[in-house]
C-alpha cells in the first residue's frame, strides 16, 4: 500500500500582508483554505480573501438565523416514471430566499452549512418540513412519496435515527410516504456507515 500525501499551502509575506505574527498566520491560513477550496497546491494571500471570508461569515450567521426562524423553503420537484409518464412522487429541495441578497444558490449555503457545523440543524429543518408536507398531501388525498436528500455528514449523525423515529411518530407518517436519497457527497466520500 502506498500513501501519497497532498500539499496545500498558503503564503503571507511581511510586511505587505501583515506586520505581526498573528496577522501573517491568519492570512496565510486564509490563503491555504482558498488553495484547498480551489484544488491548488499553493495560494498567496490577496486582500479579496478577507472580504470573501467576511462575506462567508455574514452568510453563515444569516443561515443560522434562517434555520432557527424556519425561513428556509421546501420546493417539491415532481418525479416522473418515464414508462408510464405519470408523476410517481416528488423530491423535497431546500431553497433559501435571503432577505437582502435574494435566492442563494443551494450549493453555496449547503457548503457553508457543512463547513460550519450547521448541516445537522439544516437537515432537521428540511426533514421537519418534508414530513409536514407529506402529511398535508396525504390528508388532501395525494398518495405520492416525498424524497429527501441526506448528506455524508447526516449519515454519521448518531441522533438521525431517533430524530426520524420522532418525526414519523409526530406526523403519523407511514414509511412509504418518505424516501431518503444520498447526495453525491455521501456517495463520493467513500465512507462506510456502521
Amino acid at each position: 500500500m502506498s500513501i501519497s500525501p497532498g500539499l496545500c499551502a498558503g503564503v503571507a509575506a511581511f510586511p505587505g500582508h501583515g506586520t505581526d505574527a498573528d496577522a501573517l498566520v491568519r492570512r496565510a491560513r486564509m490563503a491555504m483554505f482558498d488553495a484547498r477550496r480551489r484544488g491548488k497546491d499553493c495560494t498567496v494571500f490577496a486582500t479579496e480573501l478577507e472580504a470573501q471570508r467576511s462575506a462567508r461569515l455574514a452568510l453563515m450567521l444569516d443561515l443560522r438565523r434562517a434555520i432557527e426562524q424556519k425561513a428556509l423553503l421546501l420546493y417539491c420537484q415532481p418525479k416522473v416514471d418515464l414508462a408510464s409518464r405519470h408523476v410517481c412522487g416528488a423530491e423535497g429541495l431546500v431553497r433559501w430566499q435571503h432577505p437582502t441578497q435574494g435566492m442563494i444558490p443551494t450549493e453555496e449555503f449547503v457548503r457553508i452549512a457543512e463547513t460550519s457545523g450547521l448541516i445537522t440543524p439544516l437537515t432537521y429543518r428540511v426533514l421537519e418540513a418534508a414530513f409536514q408536507q407529506s402529511y398535508a398531501w396525504h390528508e388532501s388525498g395525494l398518495d405520492q412519496p416525498l424524497s429527501v436528500n441526506l448528506s455524508a455528514c447526516d449519515l454519521h449523525d448518531p441522533a438521525l435515527v431517533d430524530t426520524l423515529q420522532g418525526l414519523f411518530a409526530t406526523w403519523g407518517t407511514k414509511p412509504e410516504w418518505i424516501q431518503f436519497e444520498l447526495t453525491e457527497s455521501a456517495l463520493m466520500s467513500g465512507d462506510t456507515v456502521n
